[in-house]
């Protein structure tokens, strides 16, 4: 039998699923010694209003945890950061501004910059600011995925695997999407690949099949490319998968 390369916890409804998401956020900084920094990246997506908006409670009630965050994204819209489309956005409305966190430590793609100057800039800042692994990979703490229906995680769509970008040494791709606004930043296969937790969040209808393949043997969406890369994924659904688990 094939070992599974993700776990997969069903839940009967969204609120129980993004609470689940929270708390397991929550508690993977808790048991961080003092001061150590927690990189983490966010993604966007129908389920992450309710979910920043959960996990701001819990982090509001603990500030010393607040201070360990370090906030990236797994994509970006080519927008600025007041636009309505923007993920930084949805994040200072239901995370940030609650608890008062620091814009010091968040690093936004800057959508509103050229994408190609954006997607350089932000691979800059994450050999910065992150650790490296043997190959010169920006390791994160944890990133957290929504997936959408044609499997598509972060802005890695079924139209971005071409051999170069799954392969590619870039940390960040500028894309351009099949839902709009087609202009895209993503951090790349190989930073997906090389965070120690990934988390991913598929919820709503329409994204059965998608799942279904994805965790299959011989998946060939983008989850399922990103599941086959790593010793270990998480994944949080409301979305019956027994027969596949």
């Amino acid at each position: 039998m094939k070992e599974l390369r993700y776990r997969a916890q069903v839940f009967k409804n969204p609120a129980d699923l993004v609470s689940a998401a929270a708390r397991q956020w929550f508690e993977a900084v808790k048991v961080l010694k003092d001061n150590q920094a927690f990189n983490v990246a966010l993604s966007g997506g129908r389920i992450a209003v309710p979910f920043l908006q959960e996990a701001s409670a819990l982090f509001g009630k603990s500030p010393a945890l607040l201070k360990r965050l370090n906030i990236f994204w797994a994509d970006e819209r080519c927008v600025g950061p007041e636009h309505p489309e923007s993920n930084y956005a949805m994040f200072r409305e239901n995370f940030a501004n609650p608890v008062s966190f620091p814009d010091s430590r968040v690093f936004r793609f800057r959508g509103e910059d050229h994408p190609d100057k954006a997607a350089k800039s932000m691979a800059s800042t994450l050999k910065v600011k992150l650790p490296l692994n043997s190959r010169g990979v920006p390791a994160f703490d944890l990133i957290f995925l929504g997936m959408g229906e044609d499997g598509h995680v972060a802005s890695l769509f079924p139209e971005n695997m071409s051999d170069d970008l799954m392969r590619s040494d870039d940390h960040v791709f500028e894309v351009v999407a099949s839902k709009p606004p087609p202009q895209r930043l993503t951090l790349s296969y190989n930073v997906l690949e090389t965070s120690k937790h990934v988390c991913a969040l598929i919820c709503g209808p329409g994204k059965e099949t998608a799942l279904r393949e994805s965790i299959g043997n011989h998946g060939k969406t983008p989850f399922a490319h990103v599941i086959q890369s790593r010793v270990h994924t998480e994944i949080l659904t409301d979305i019956s998968i027994n027969d596949h688990v």
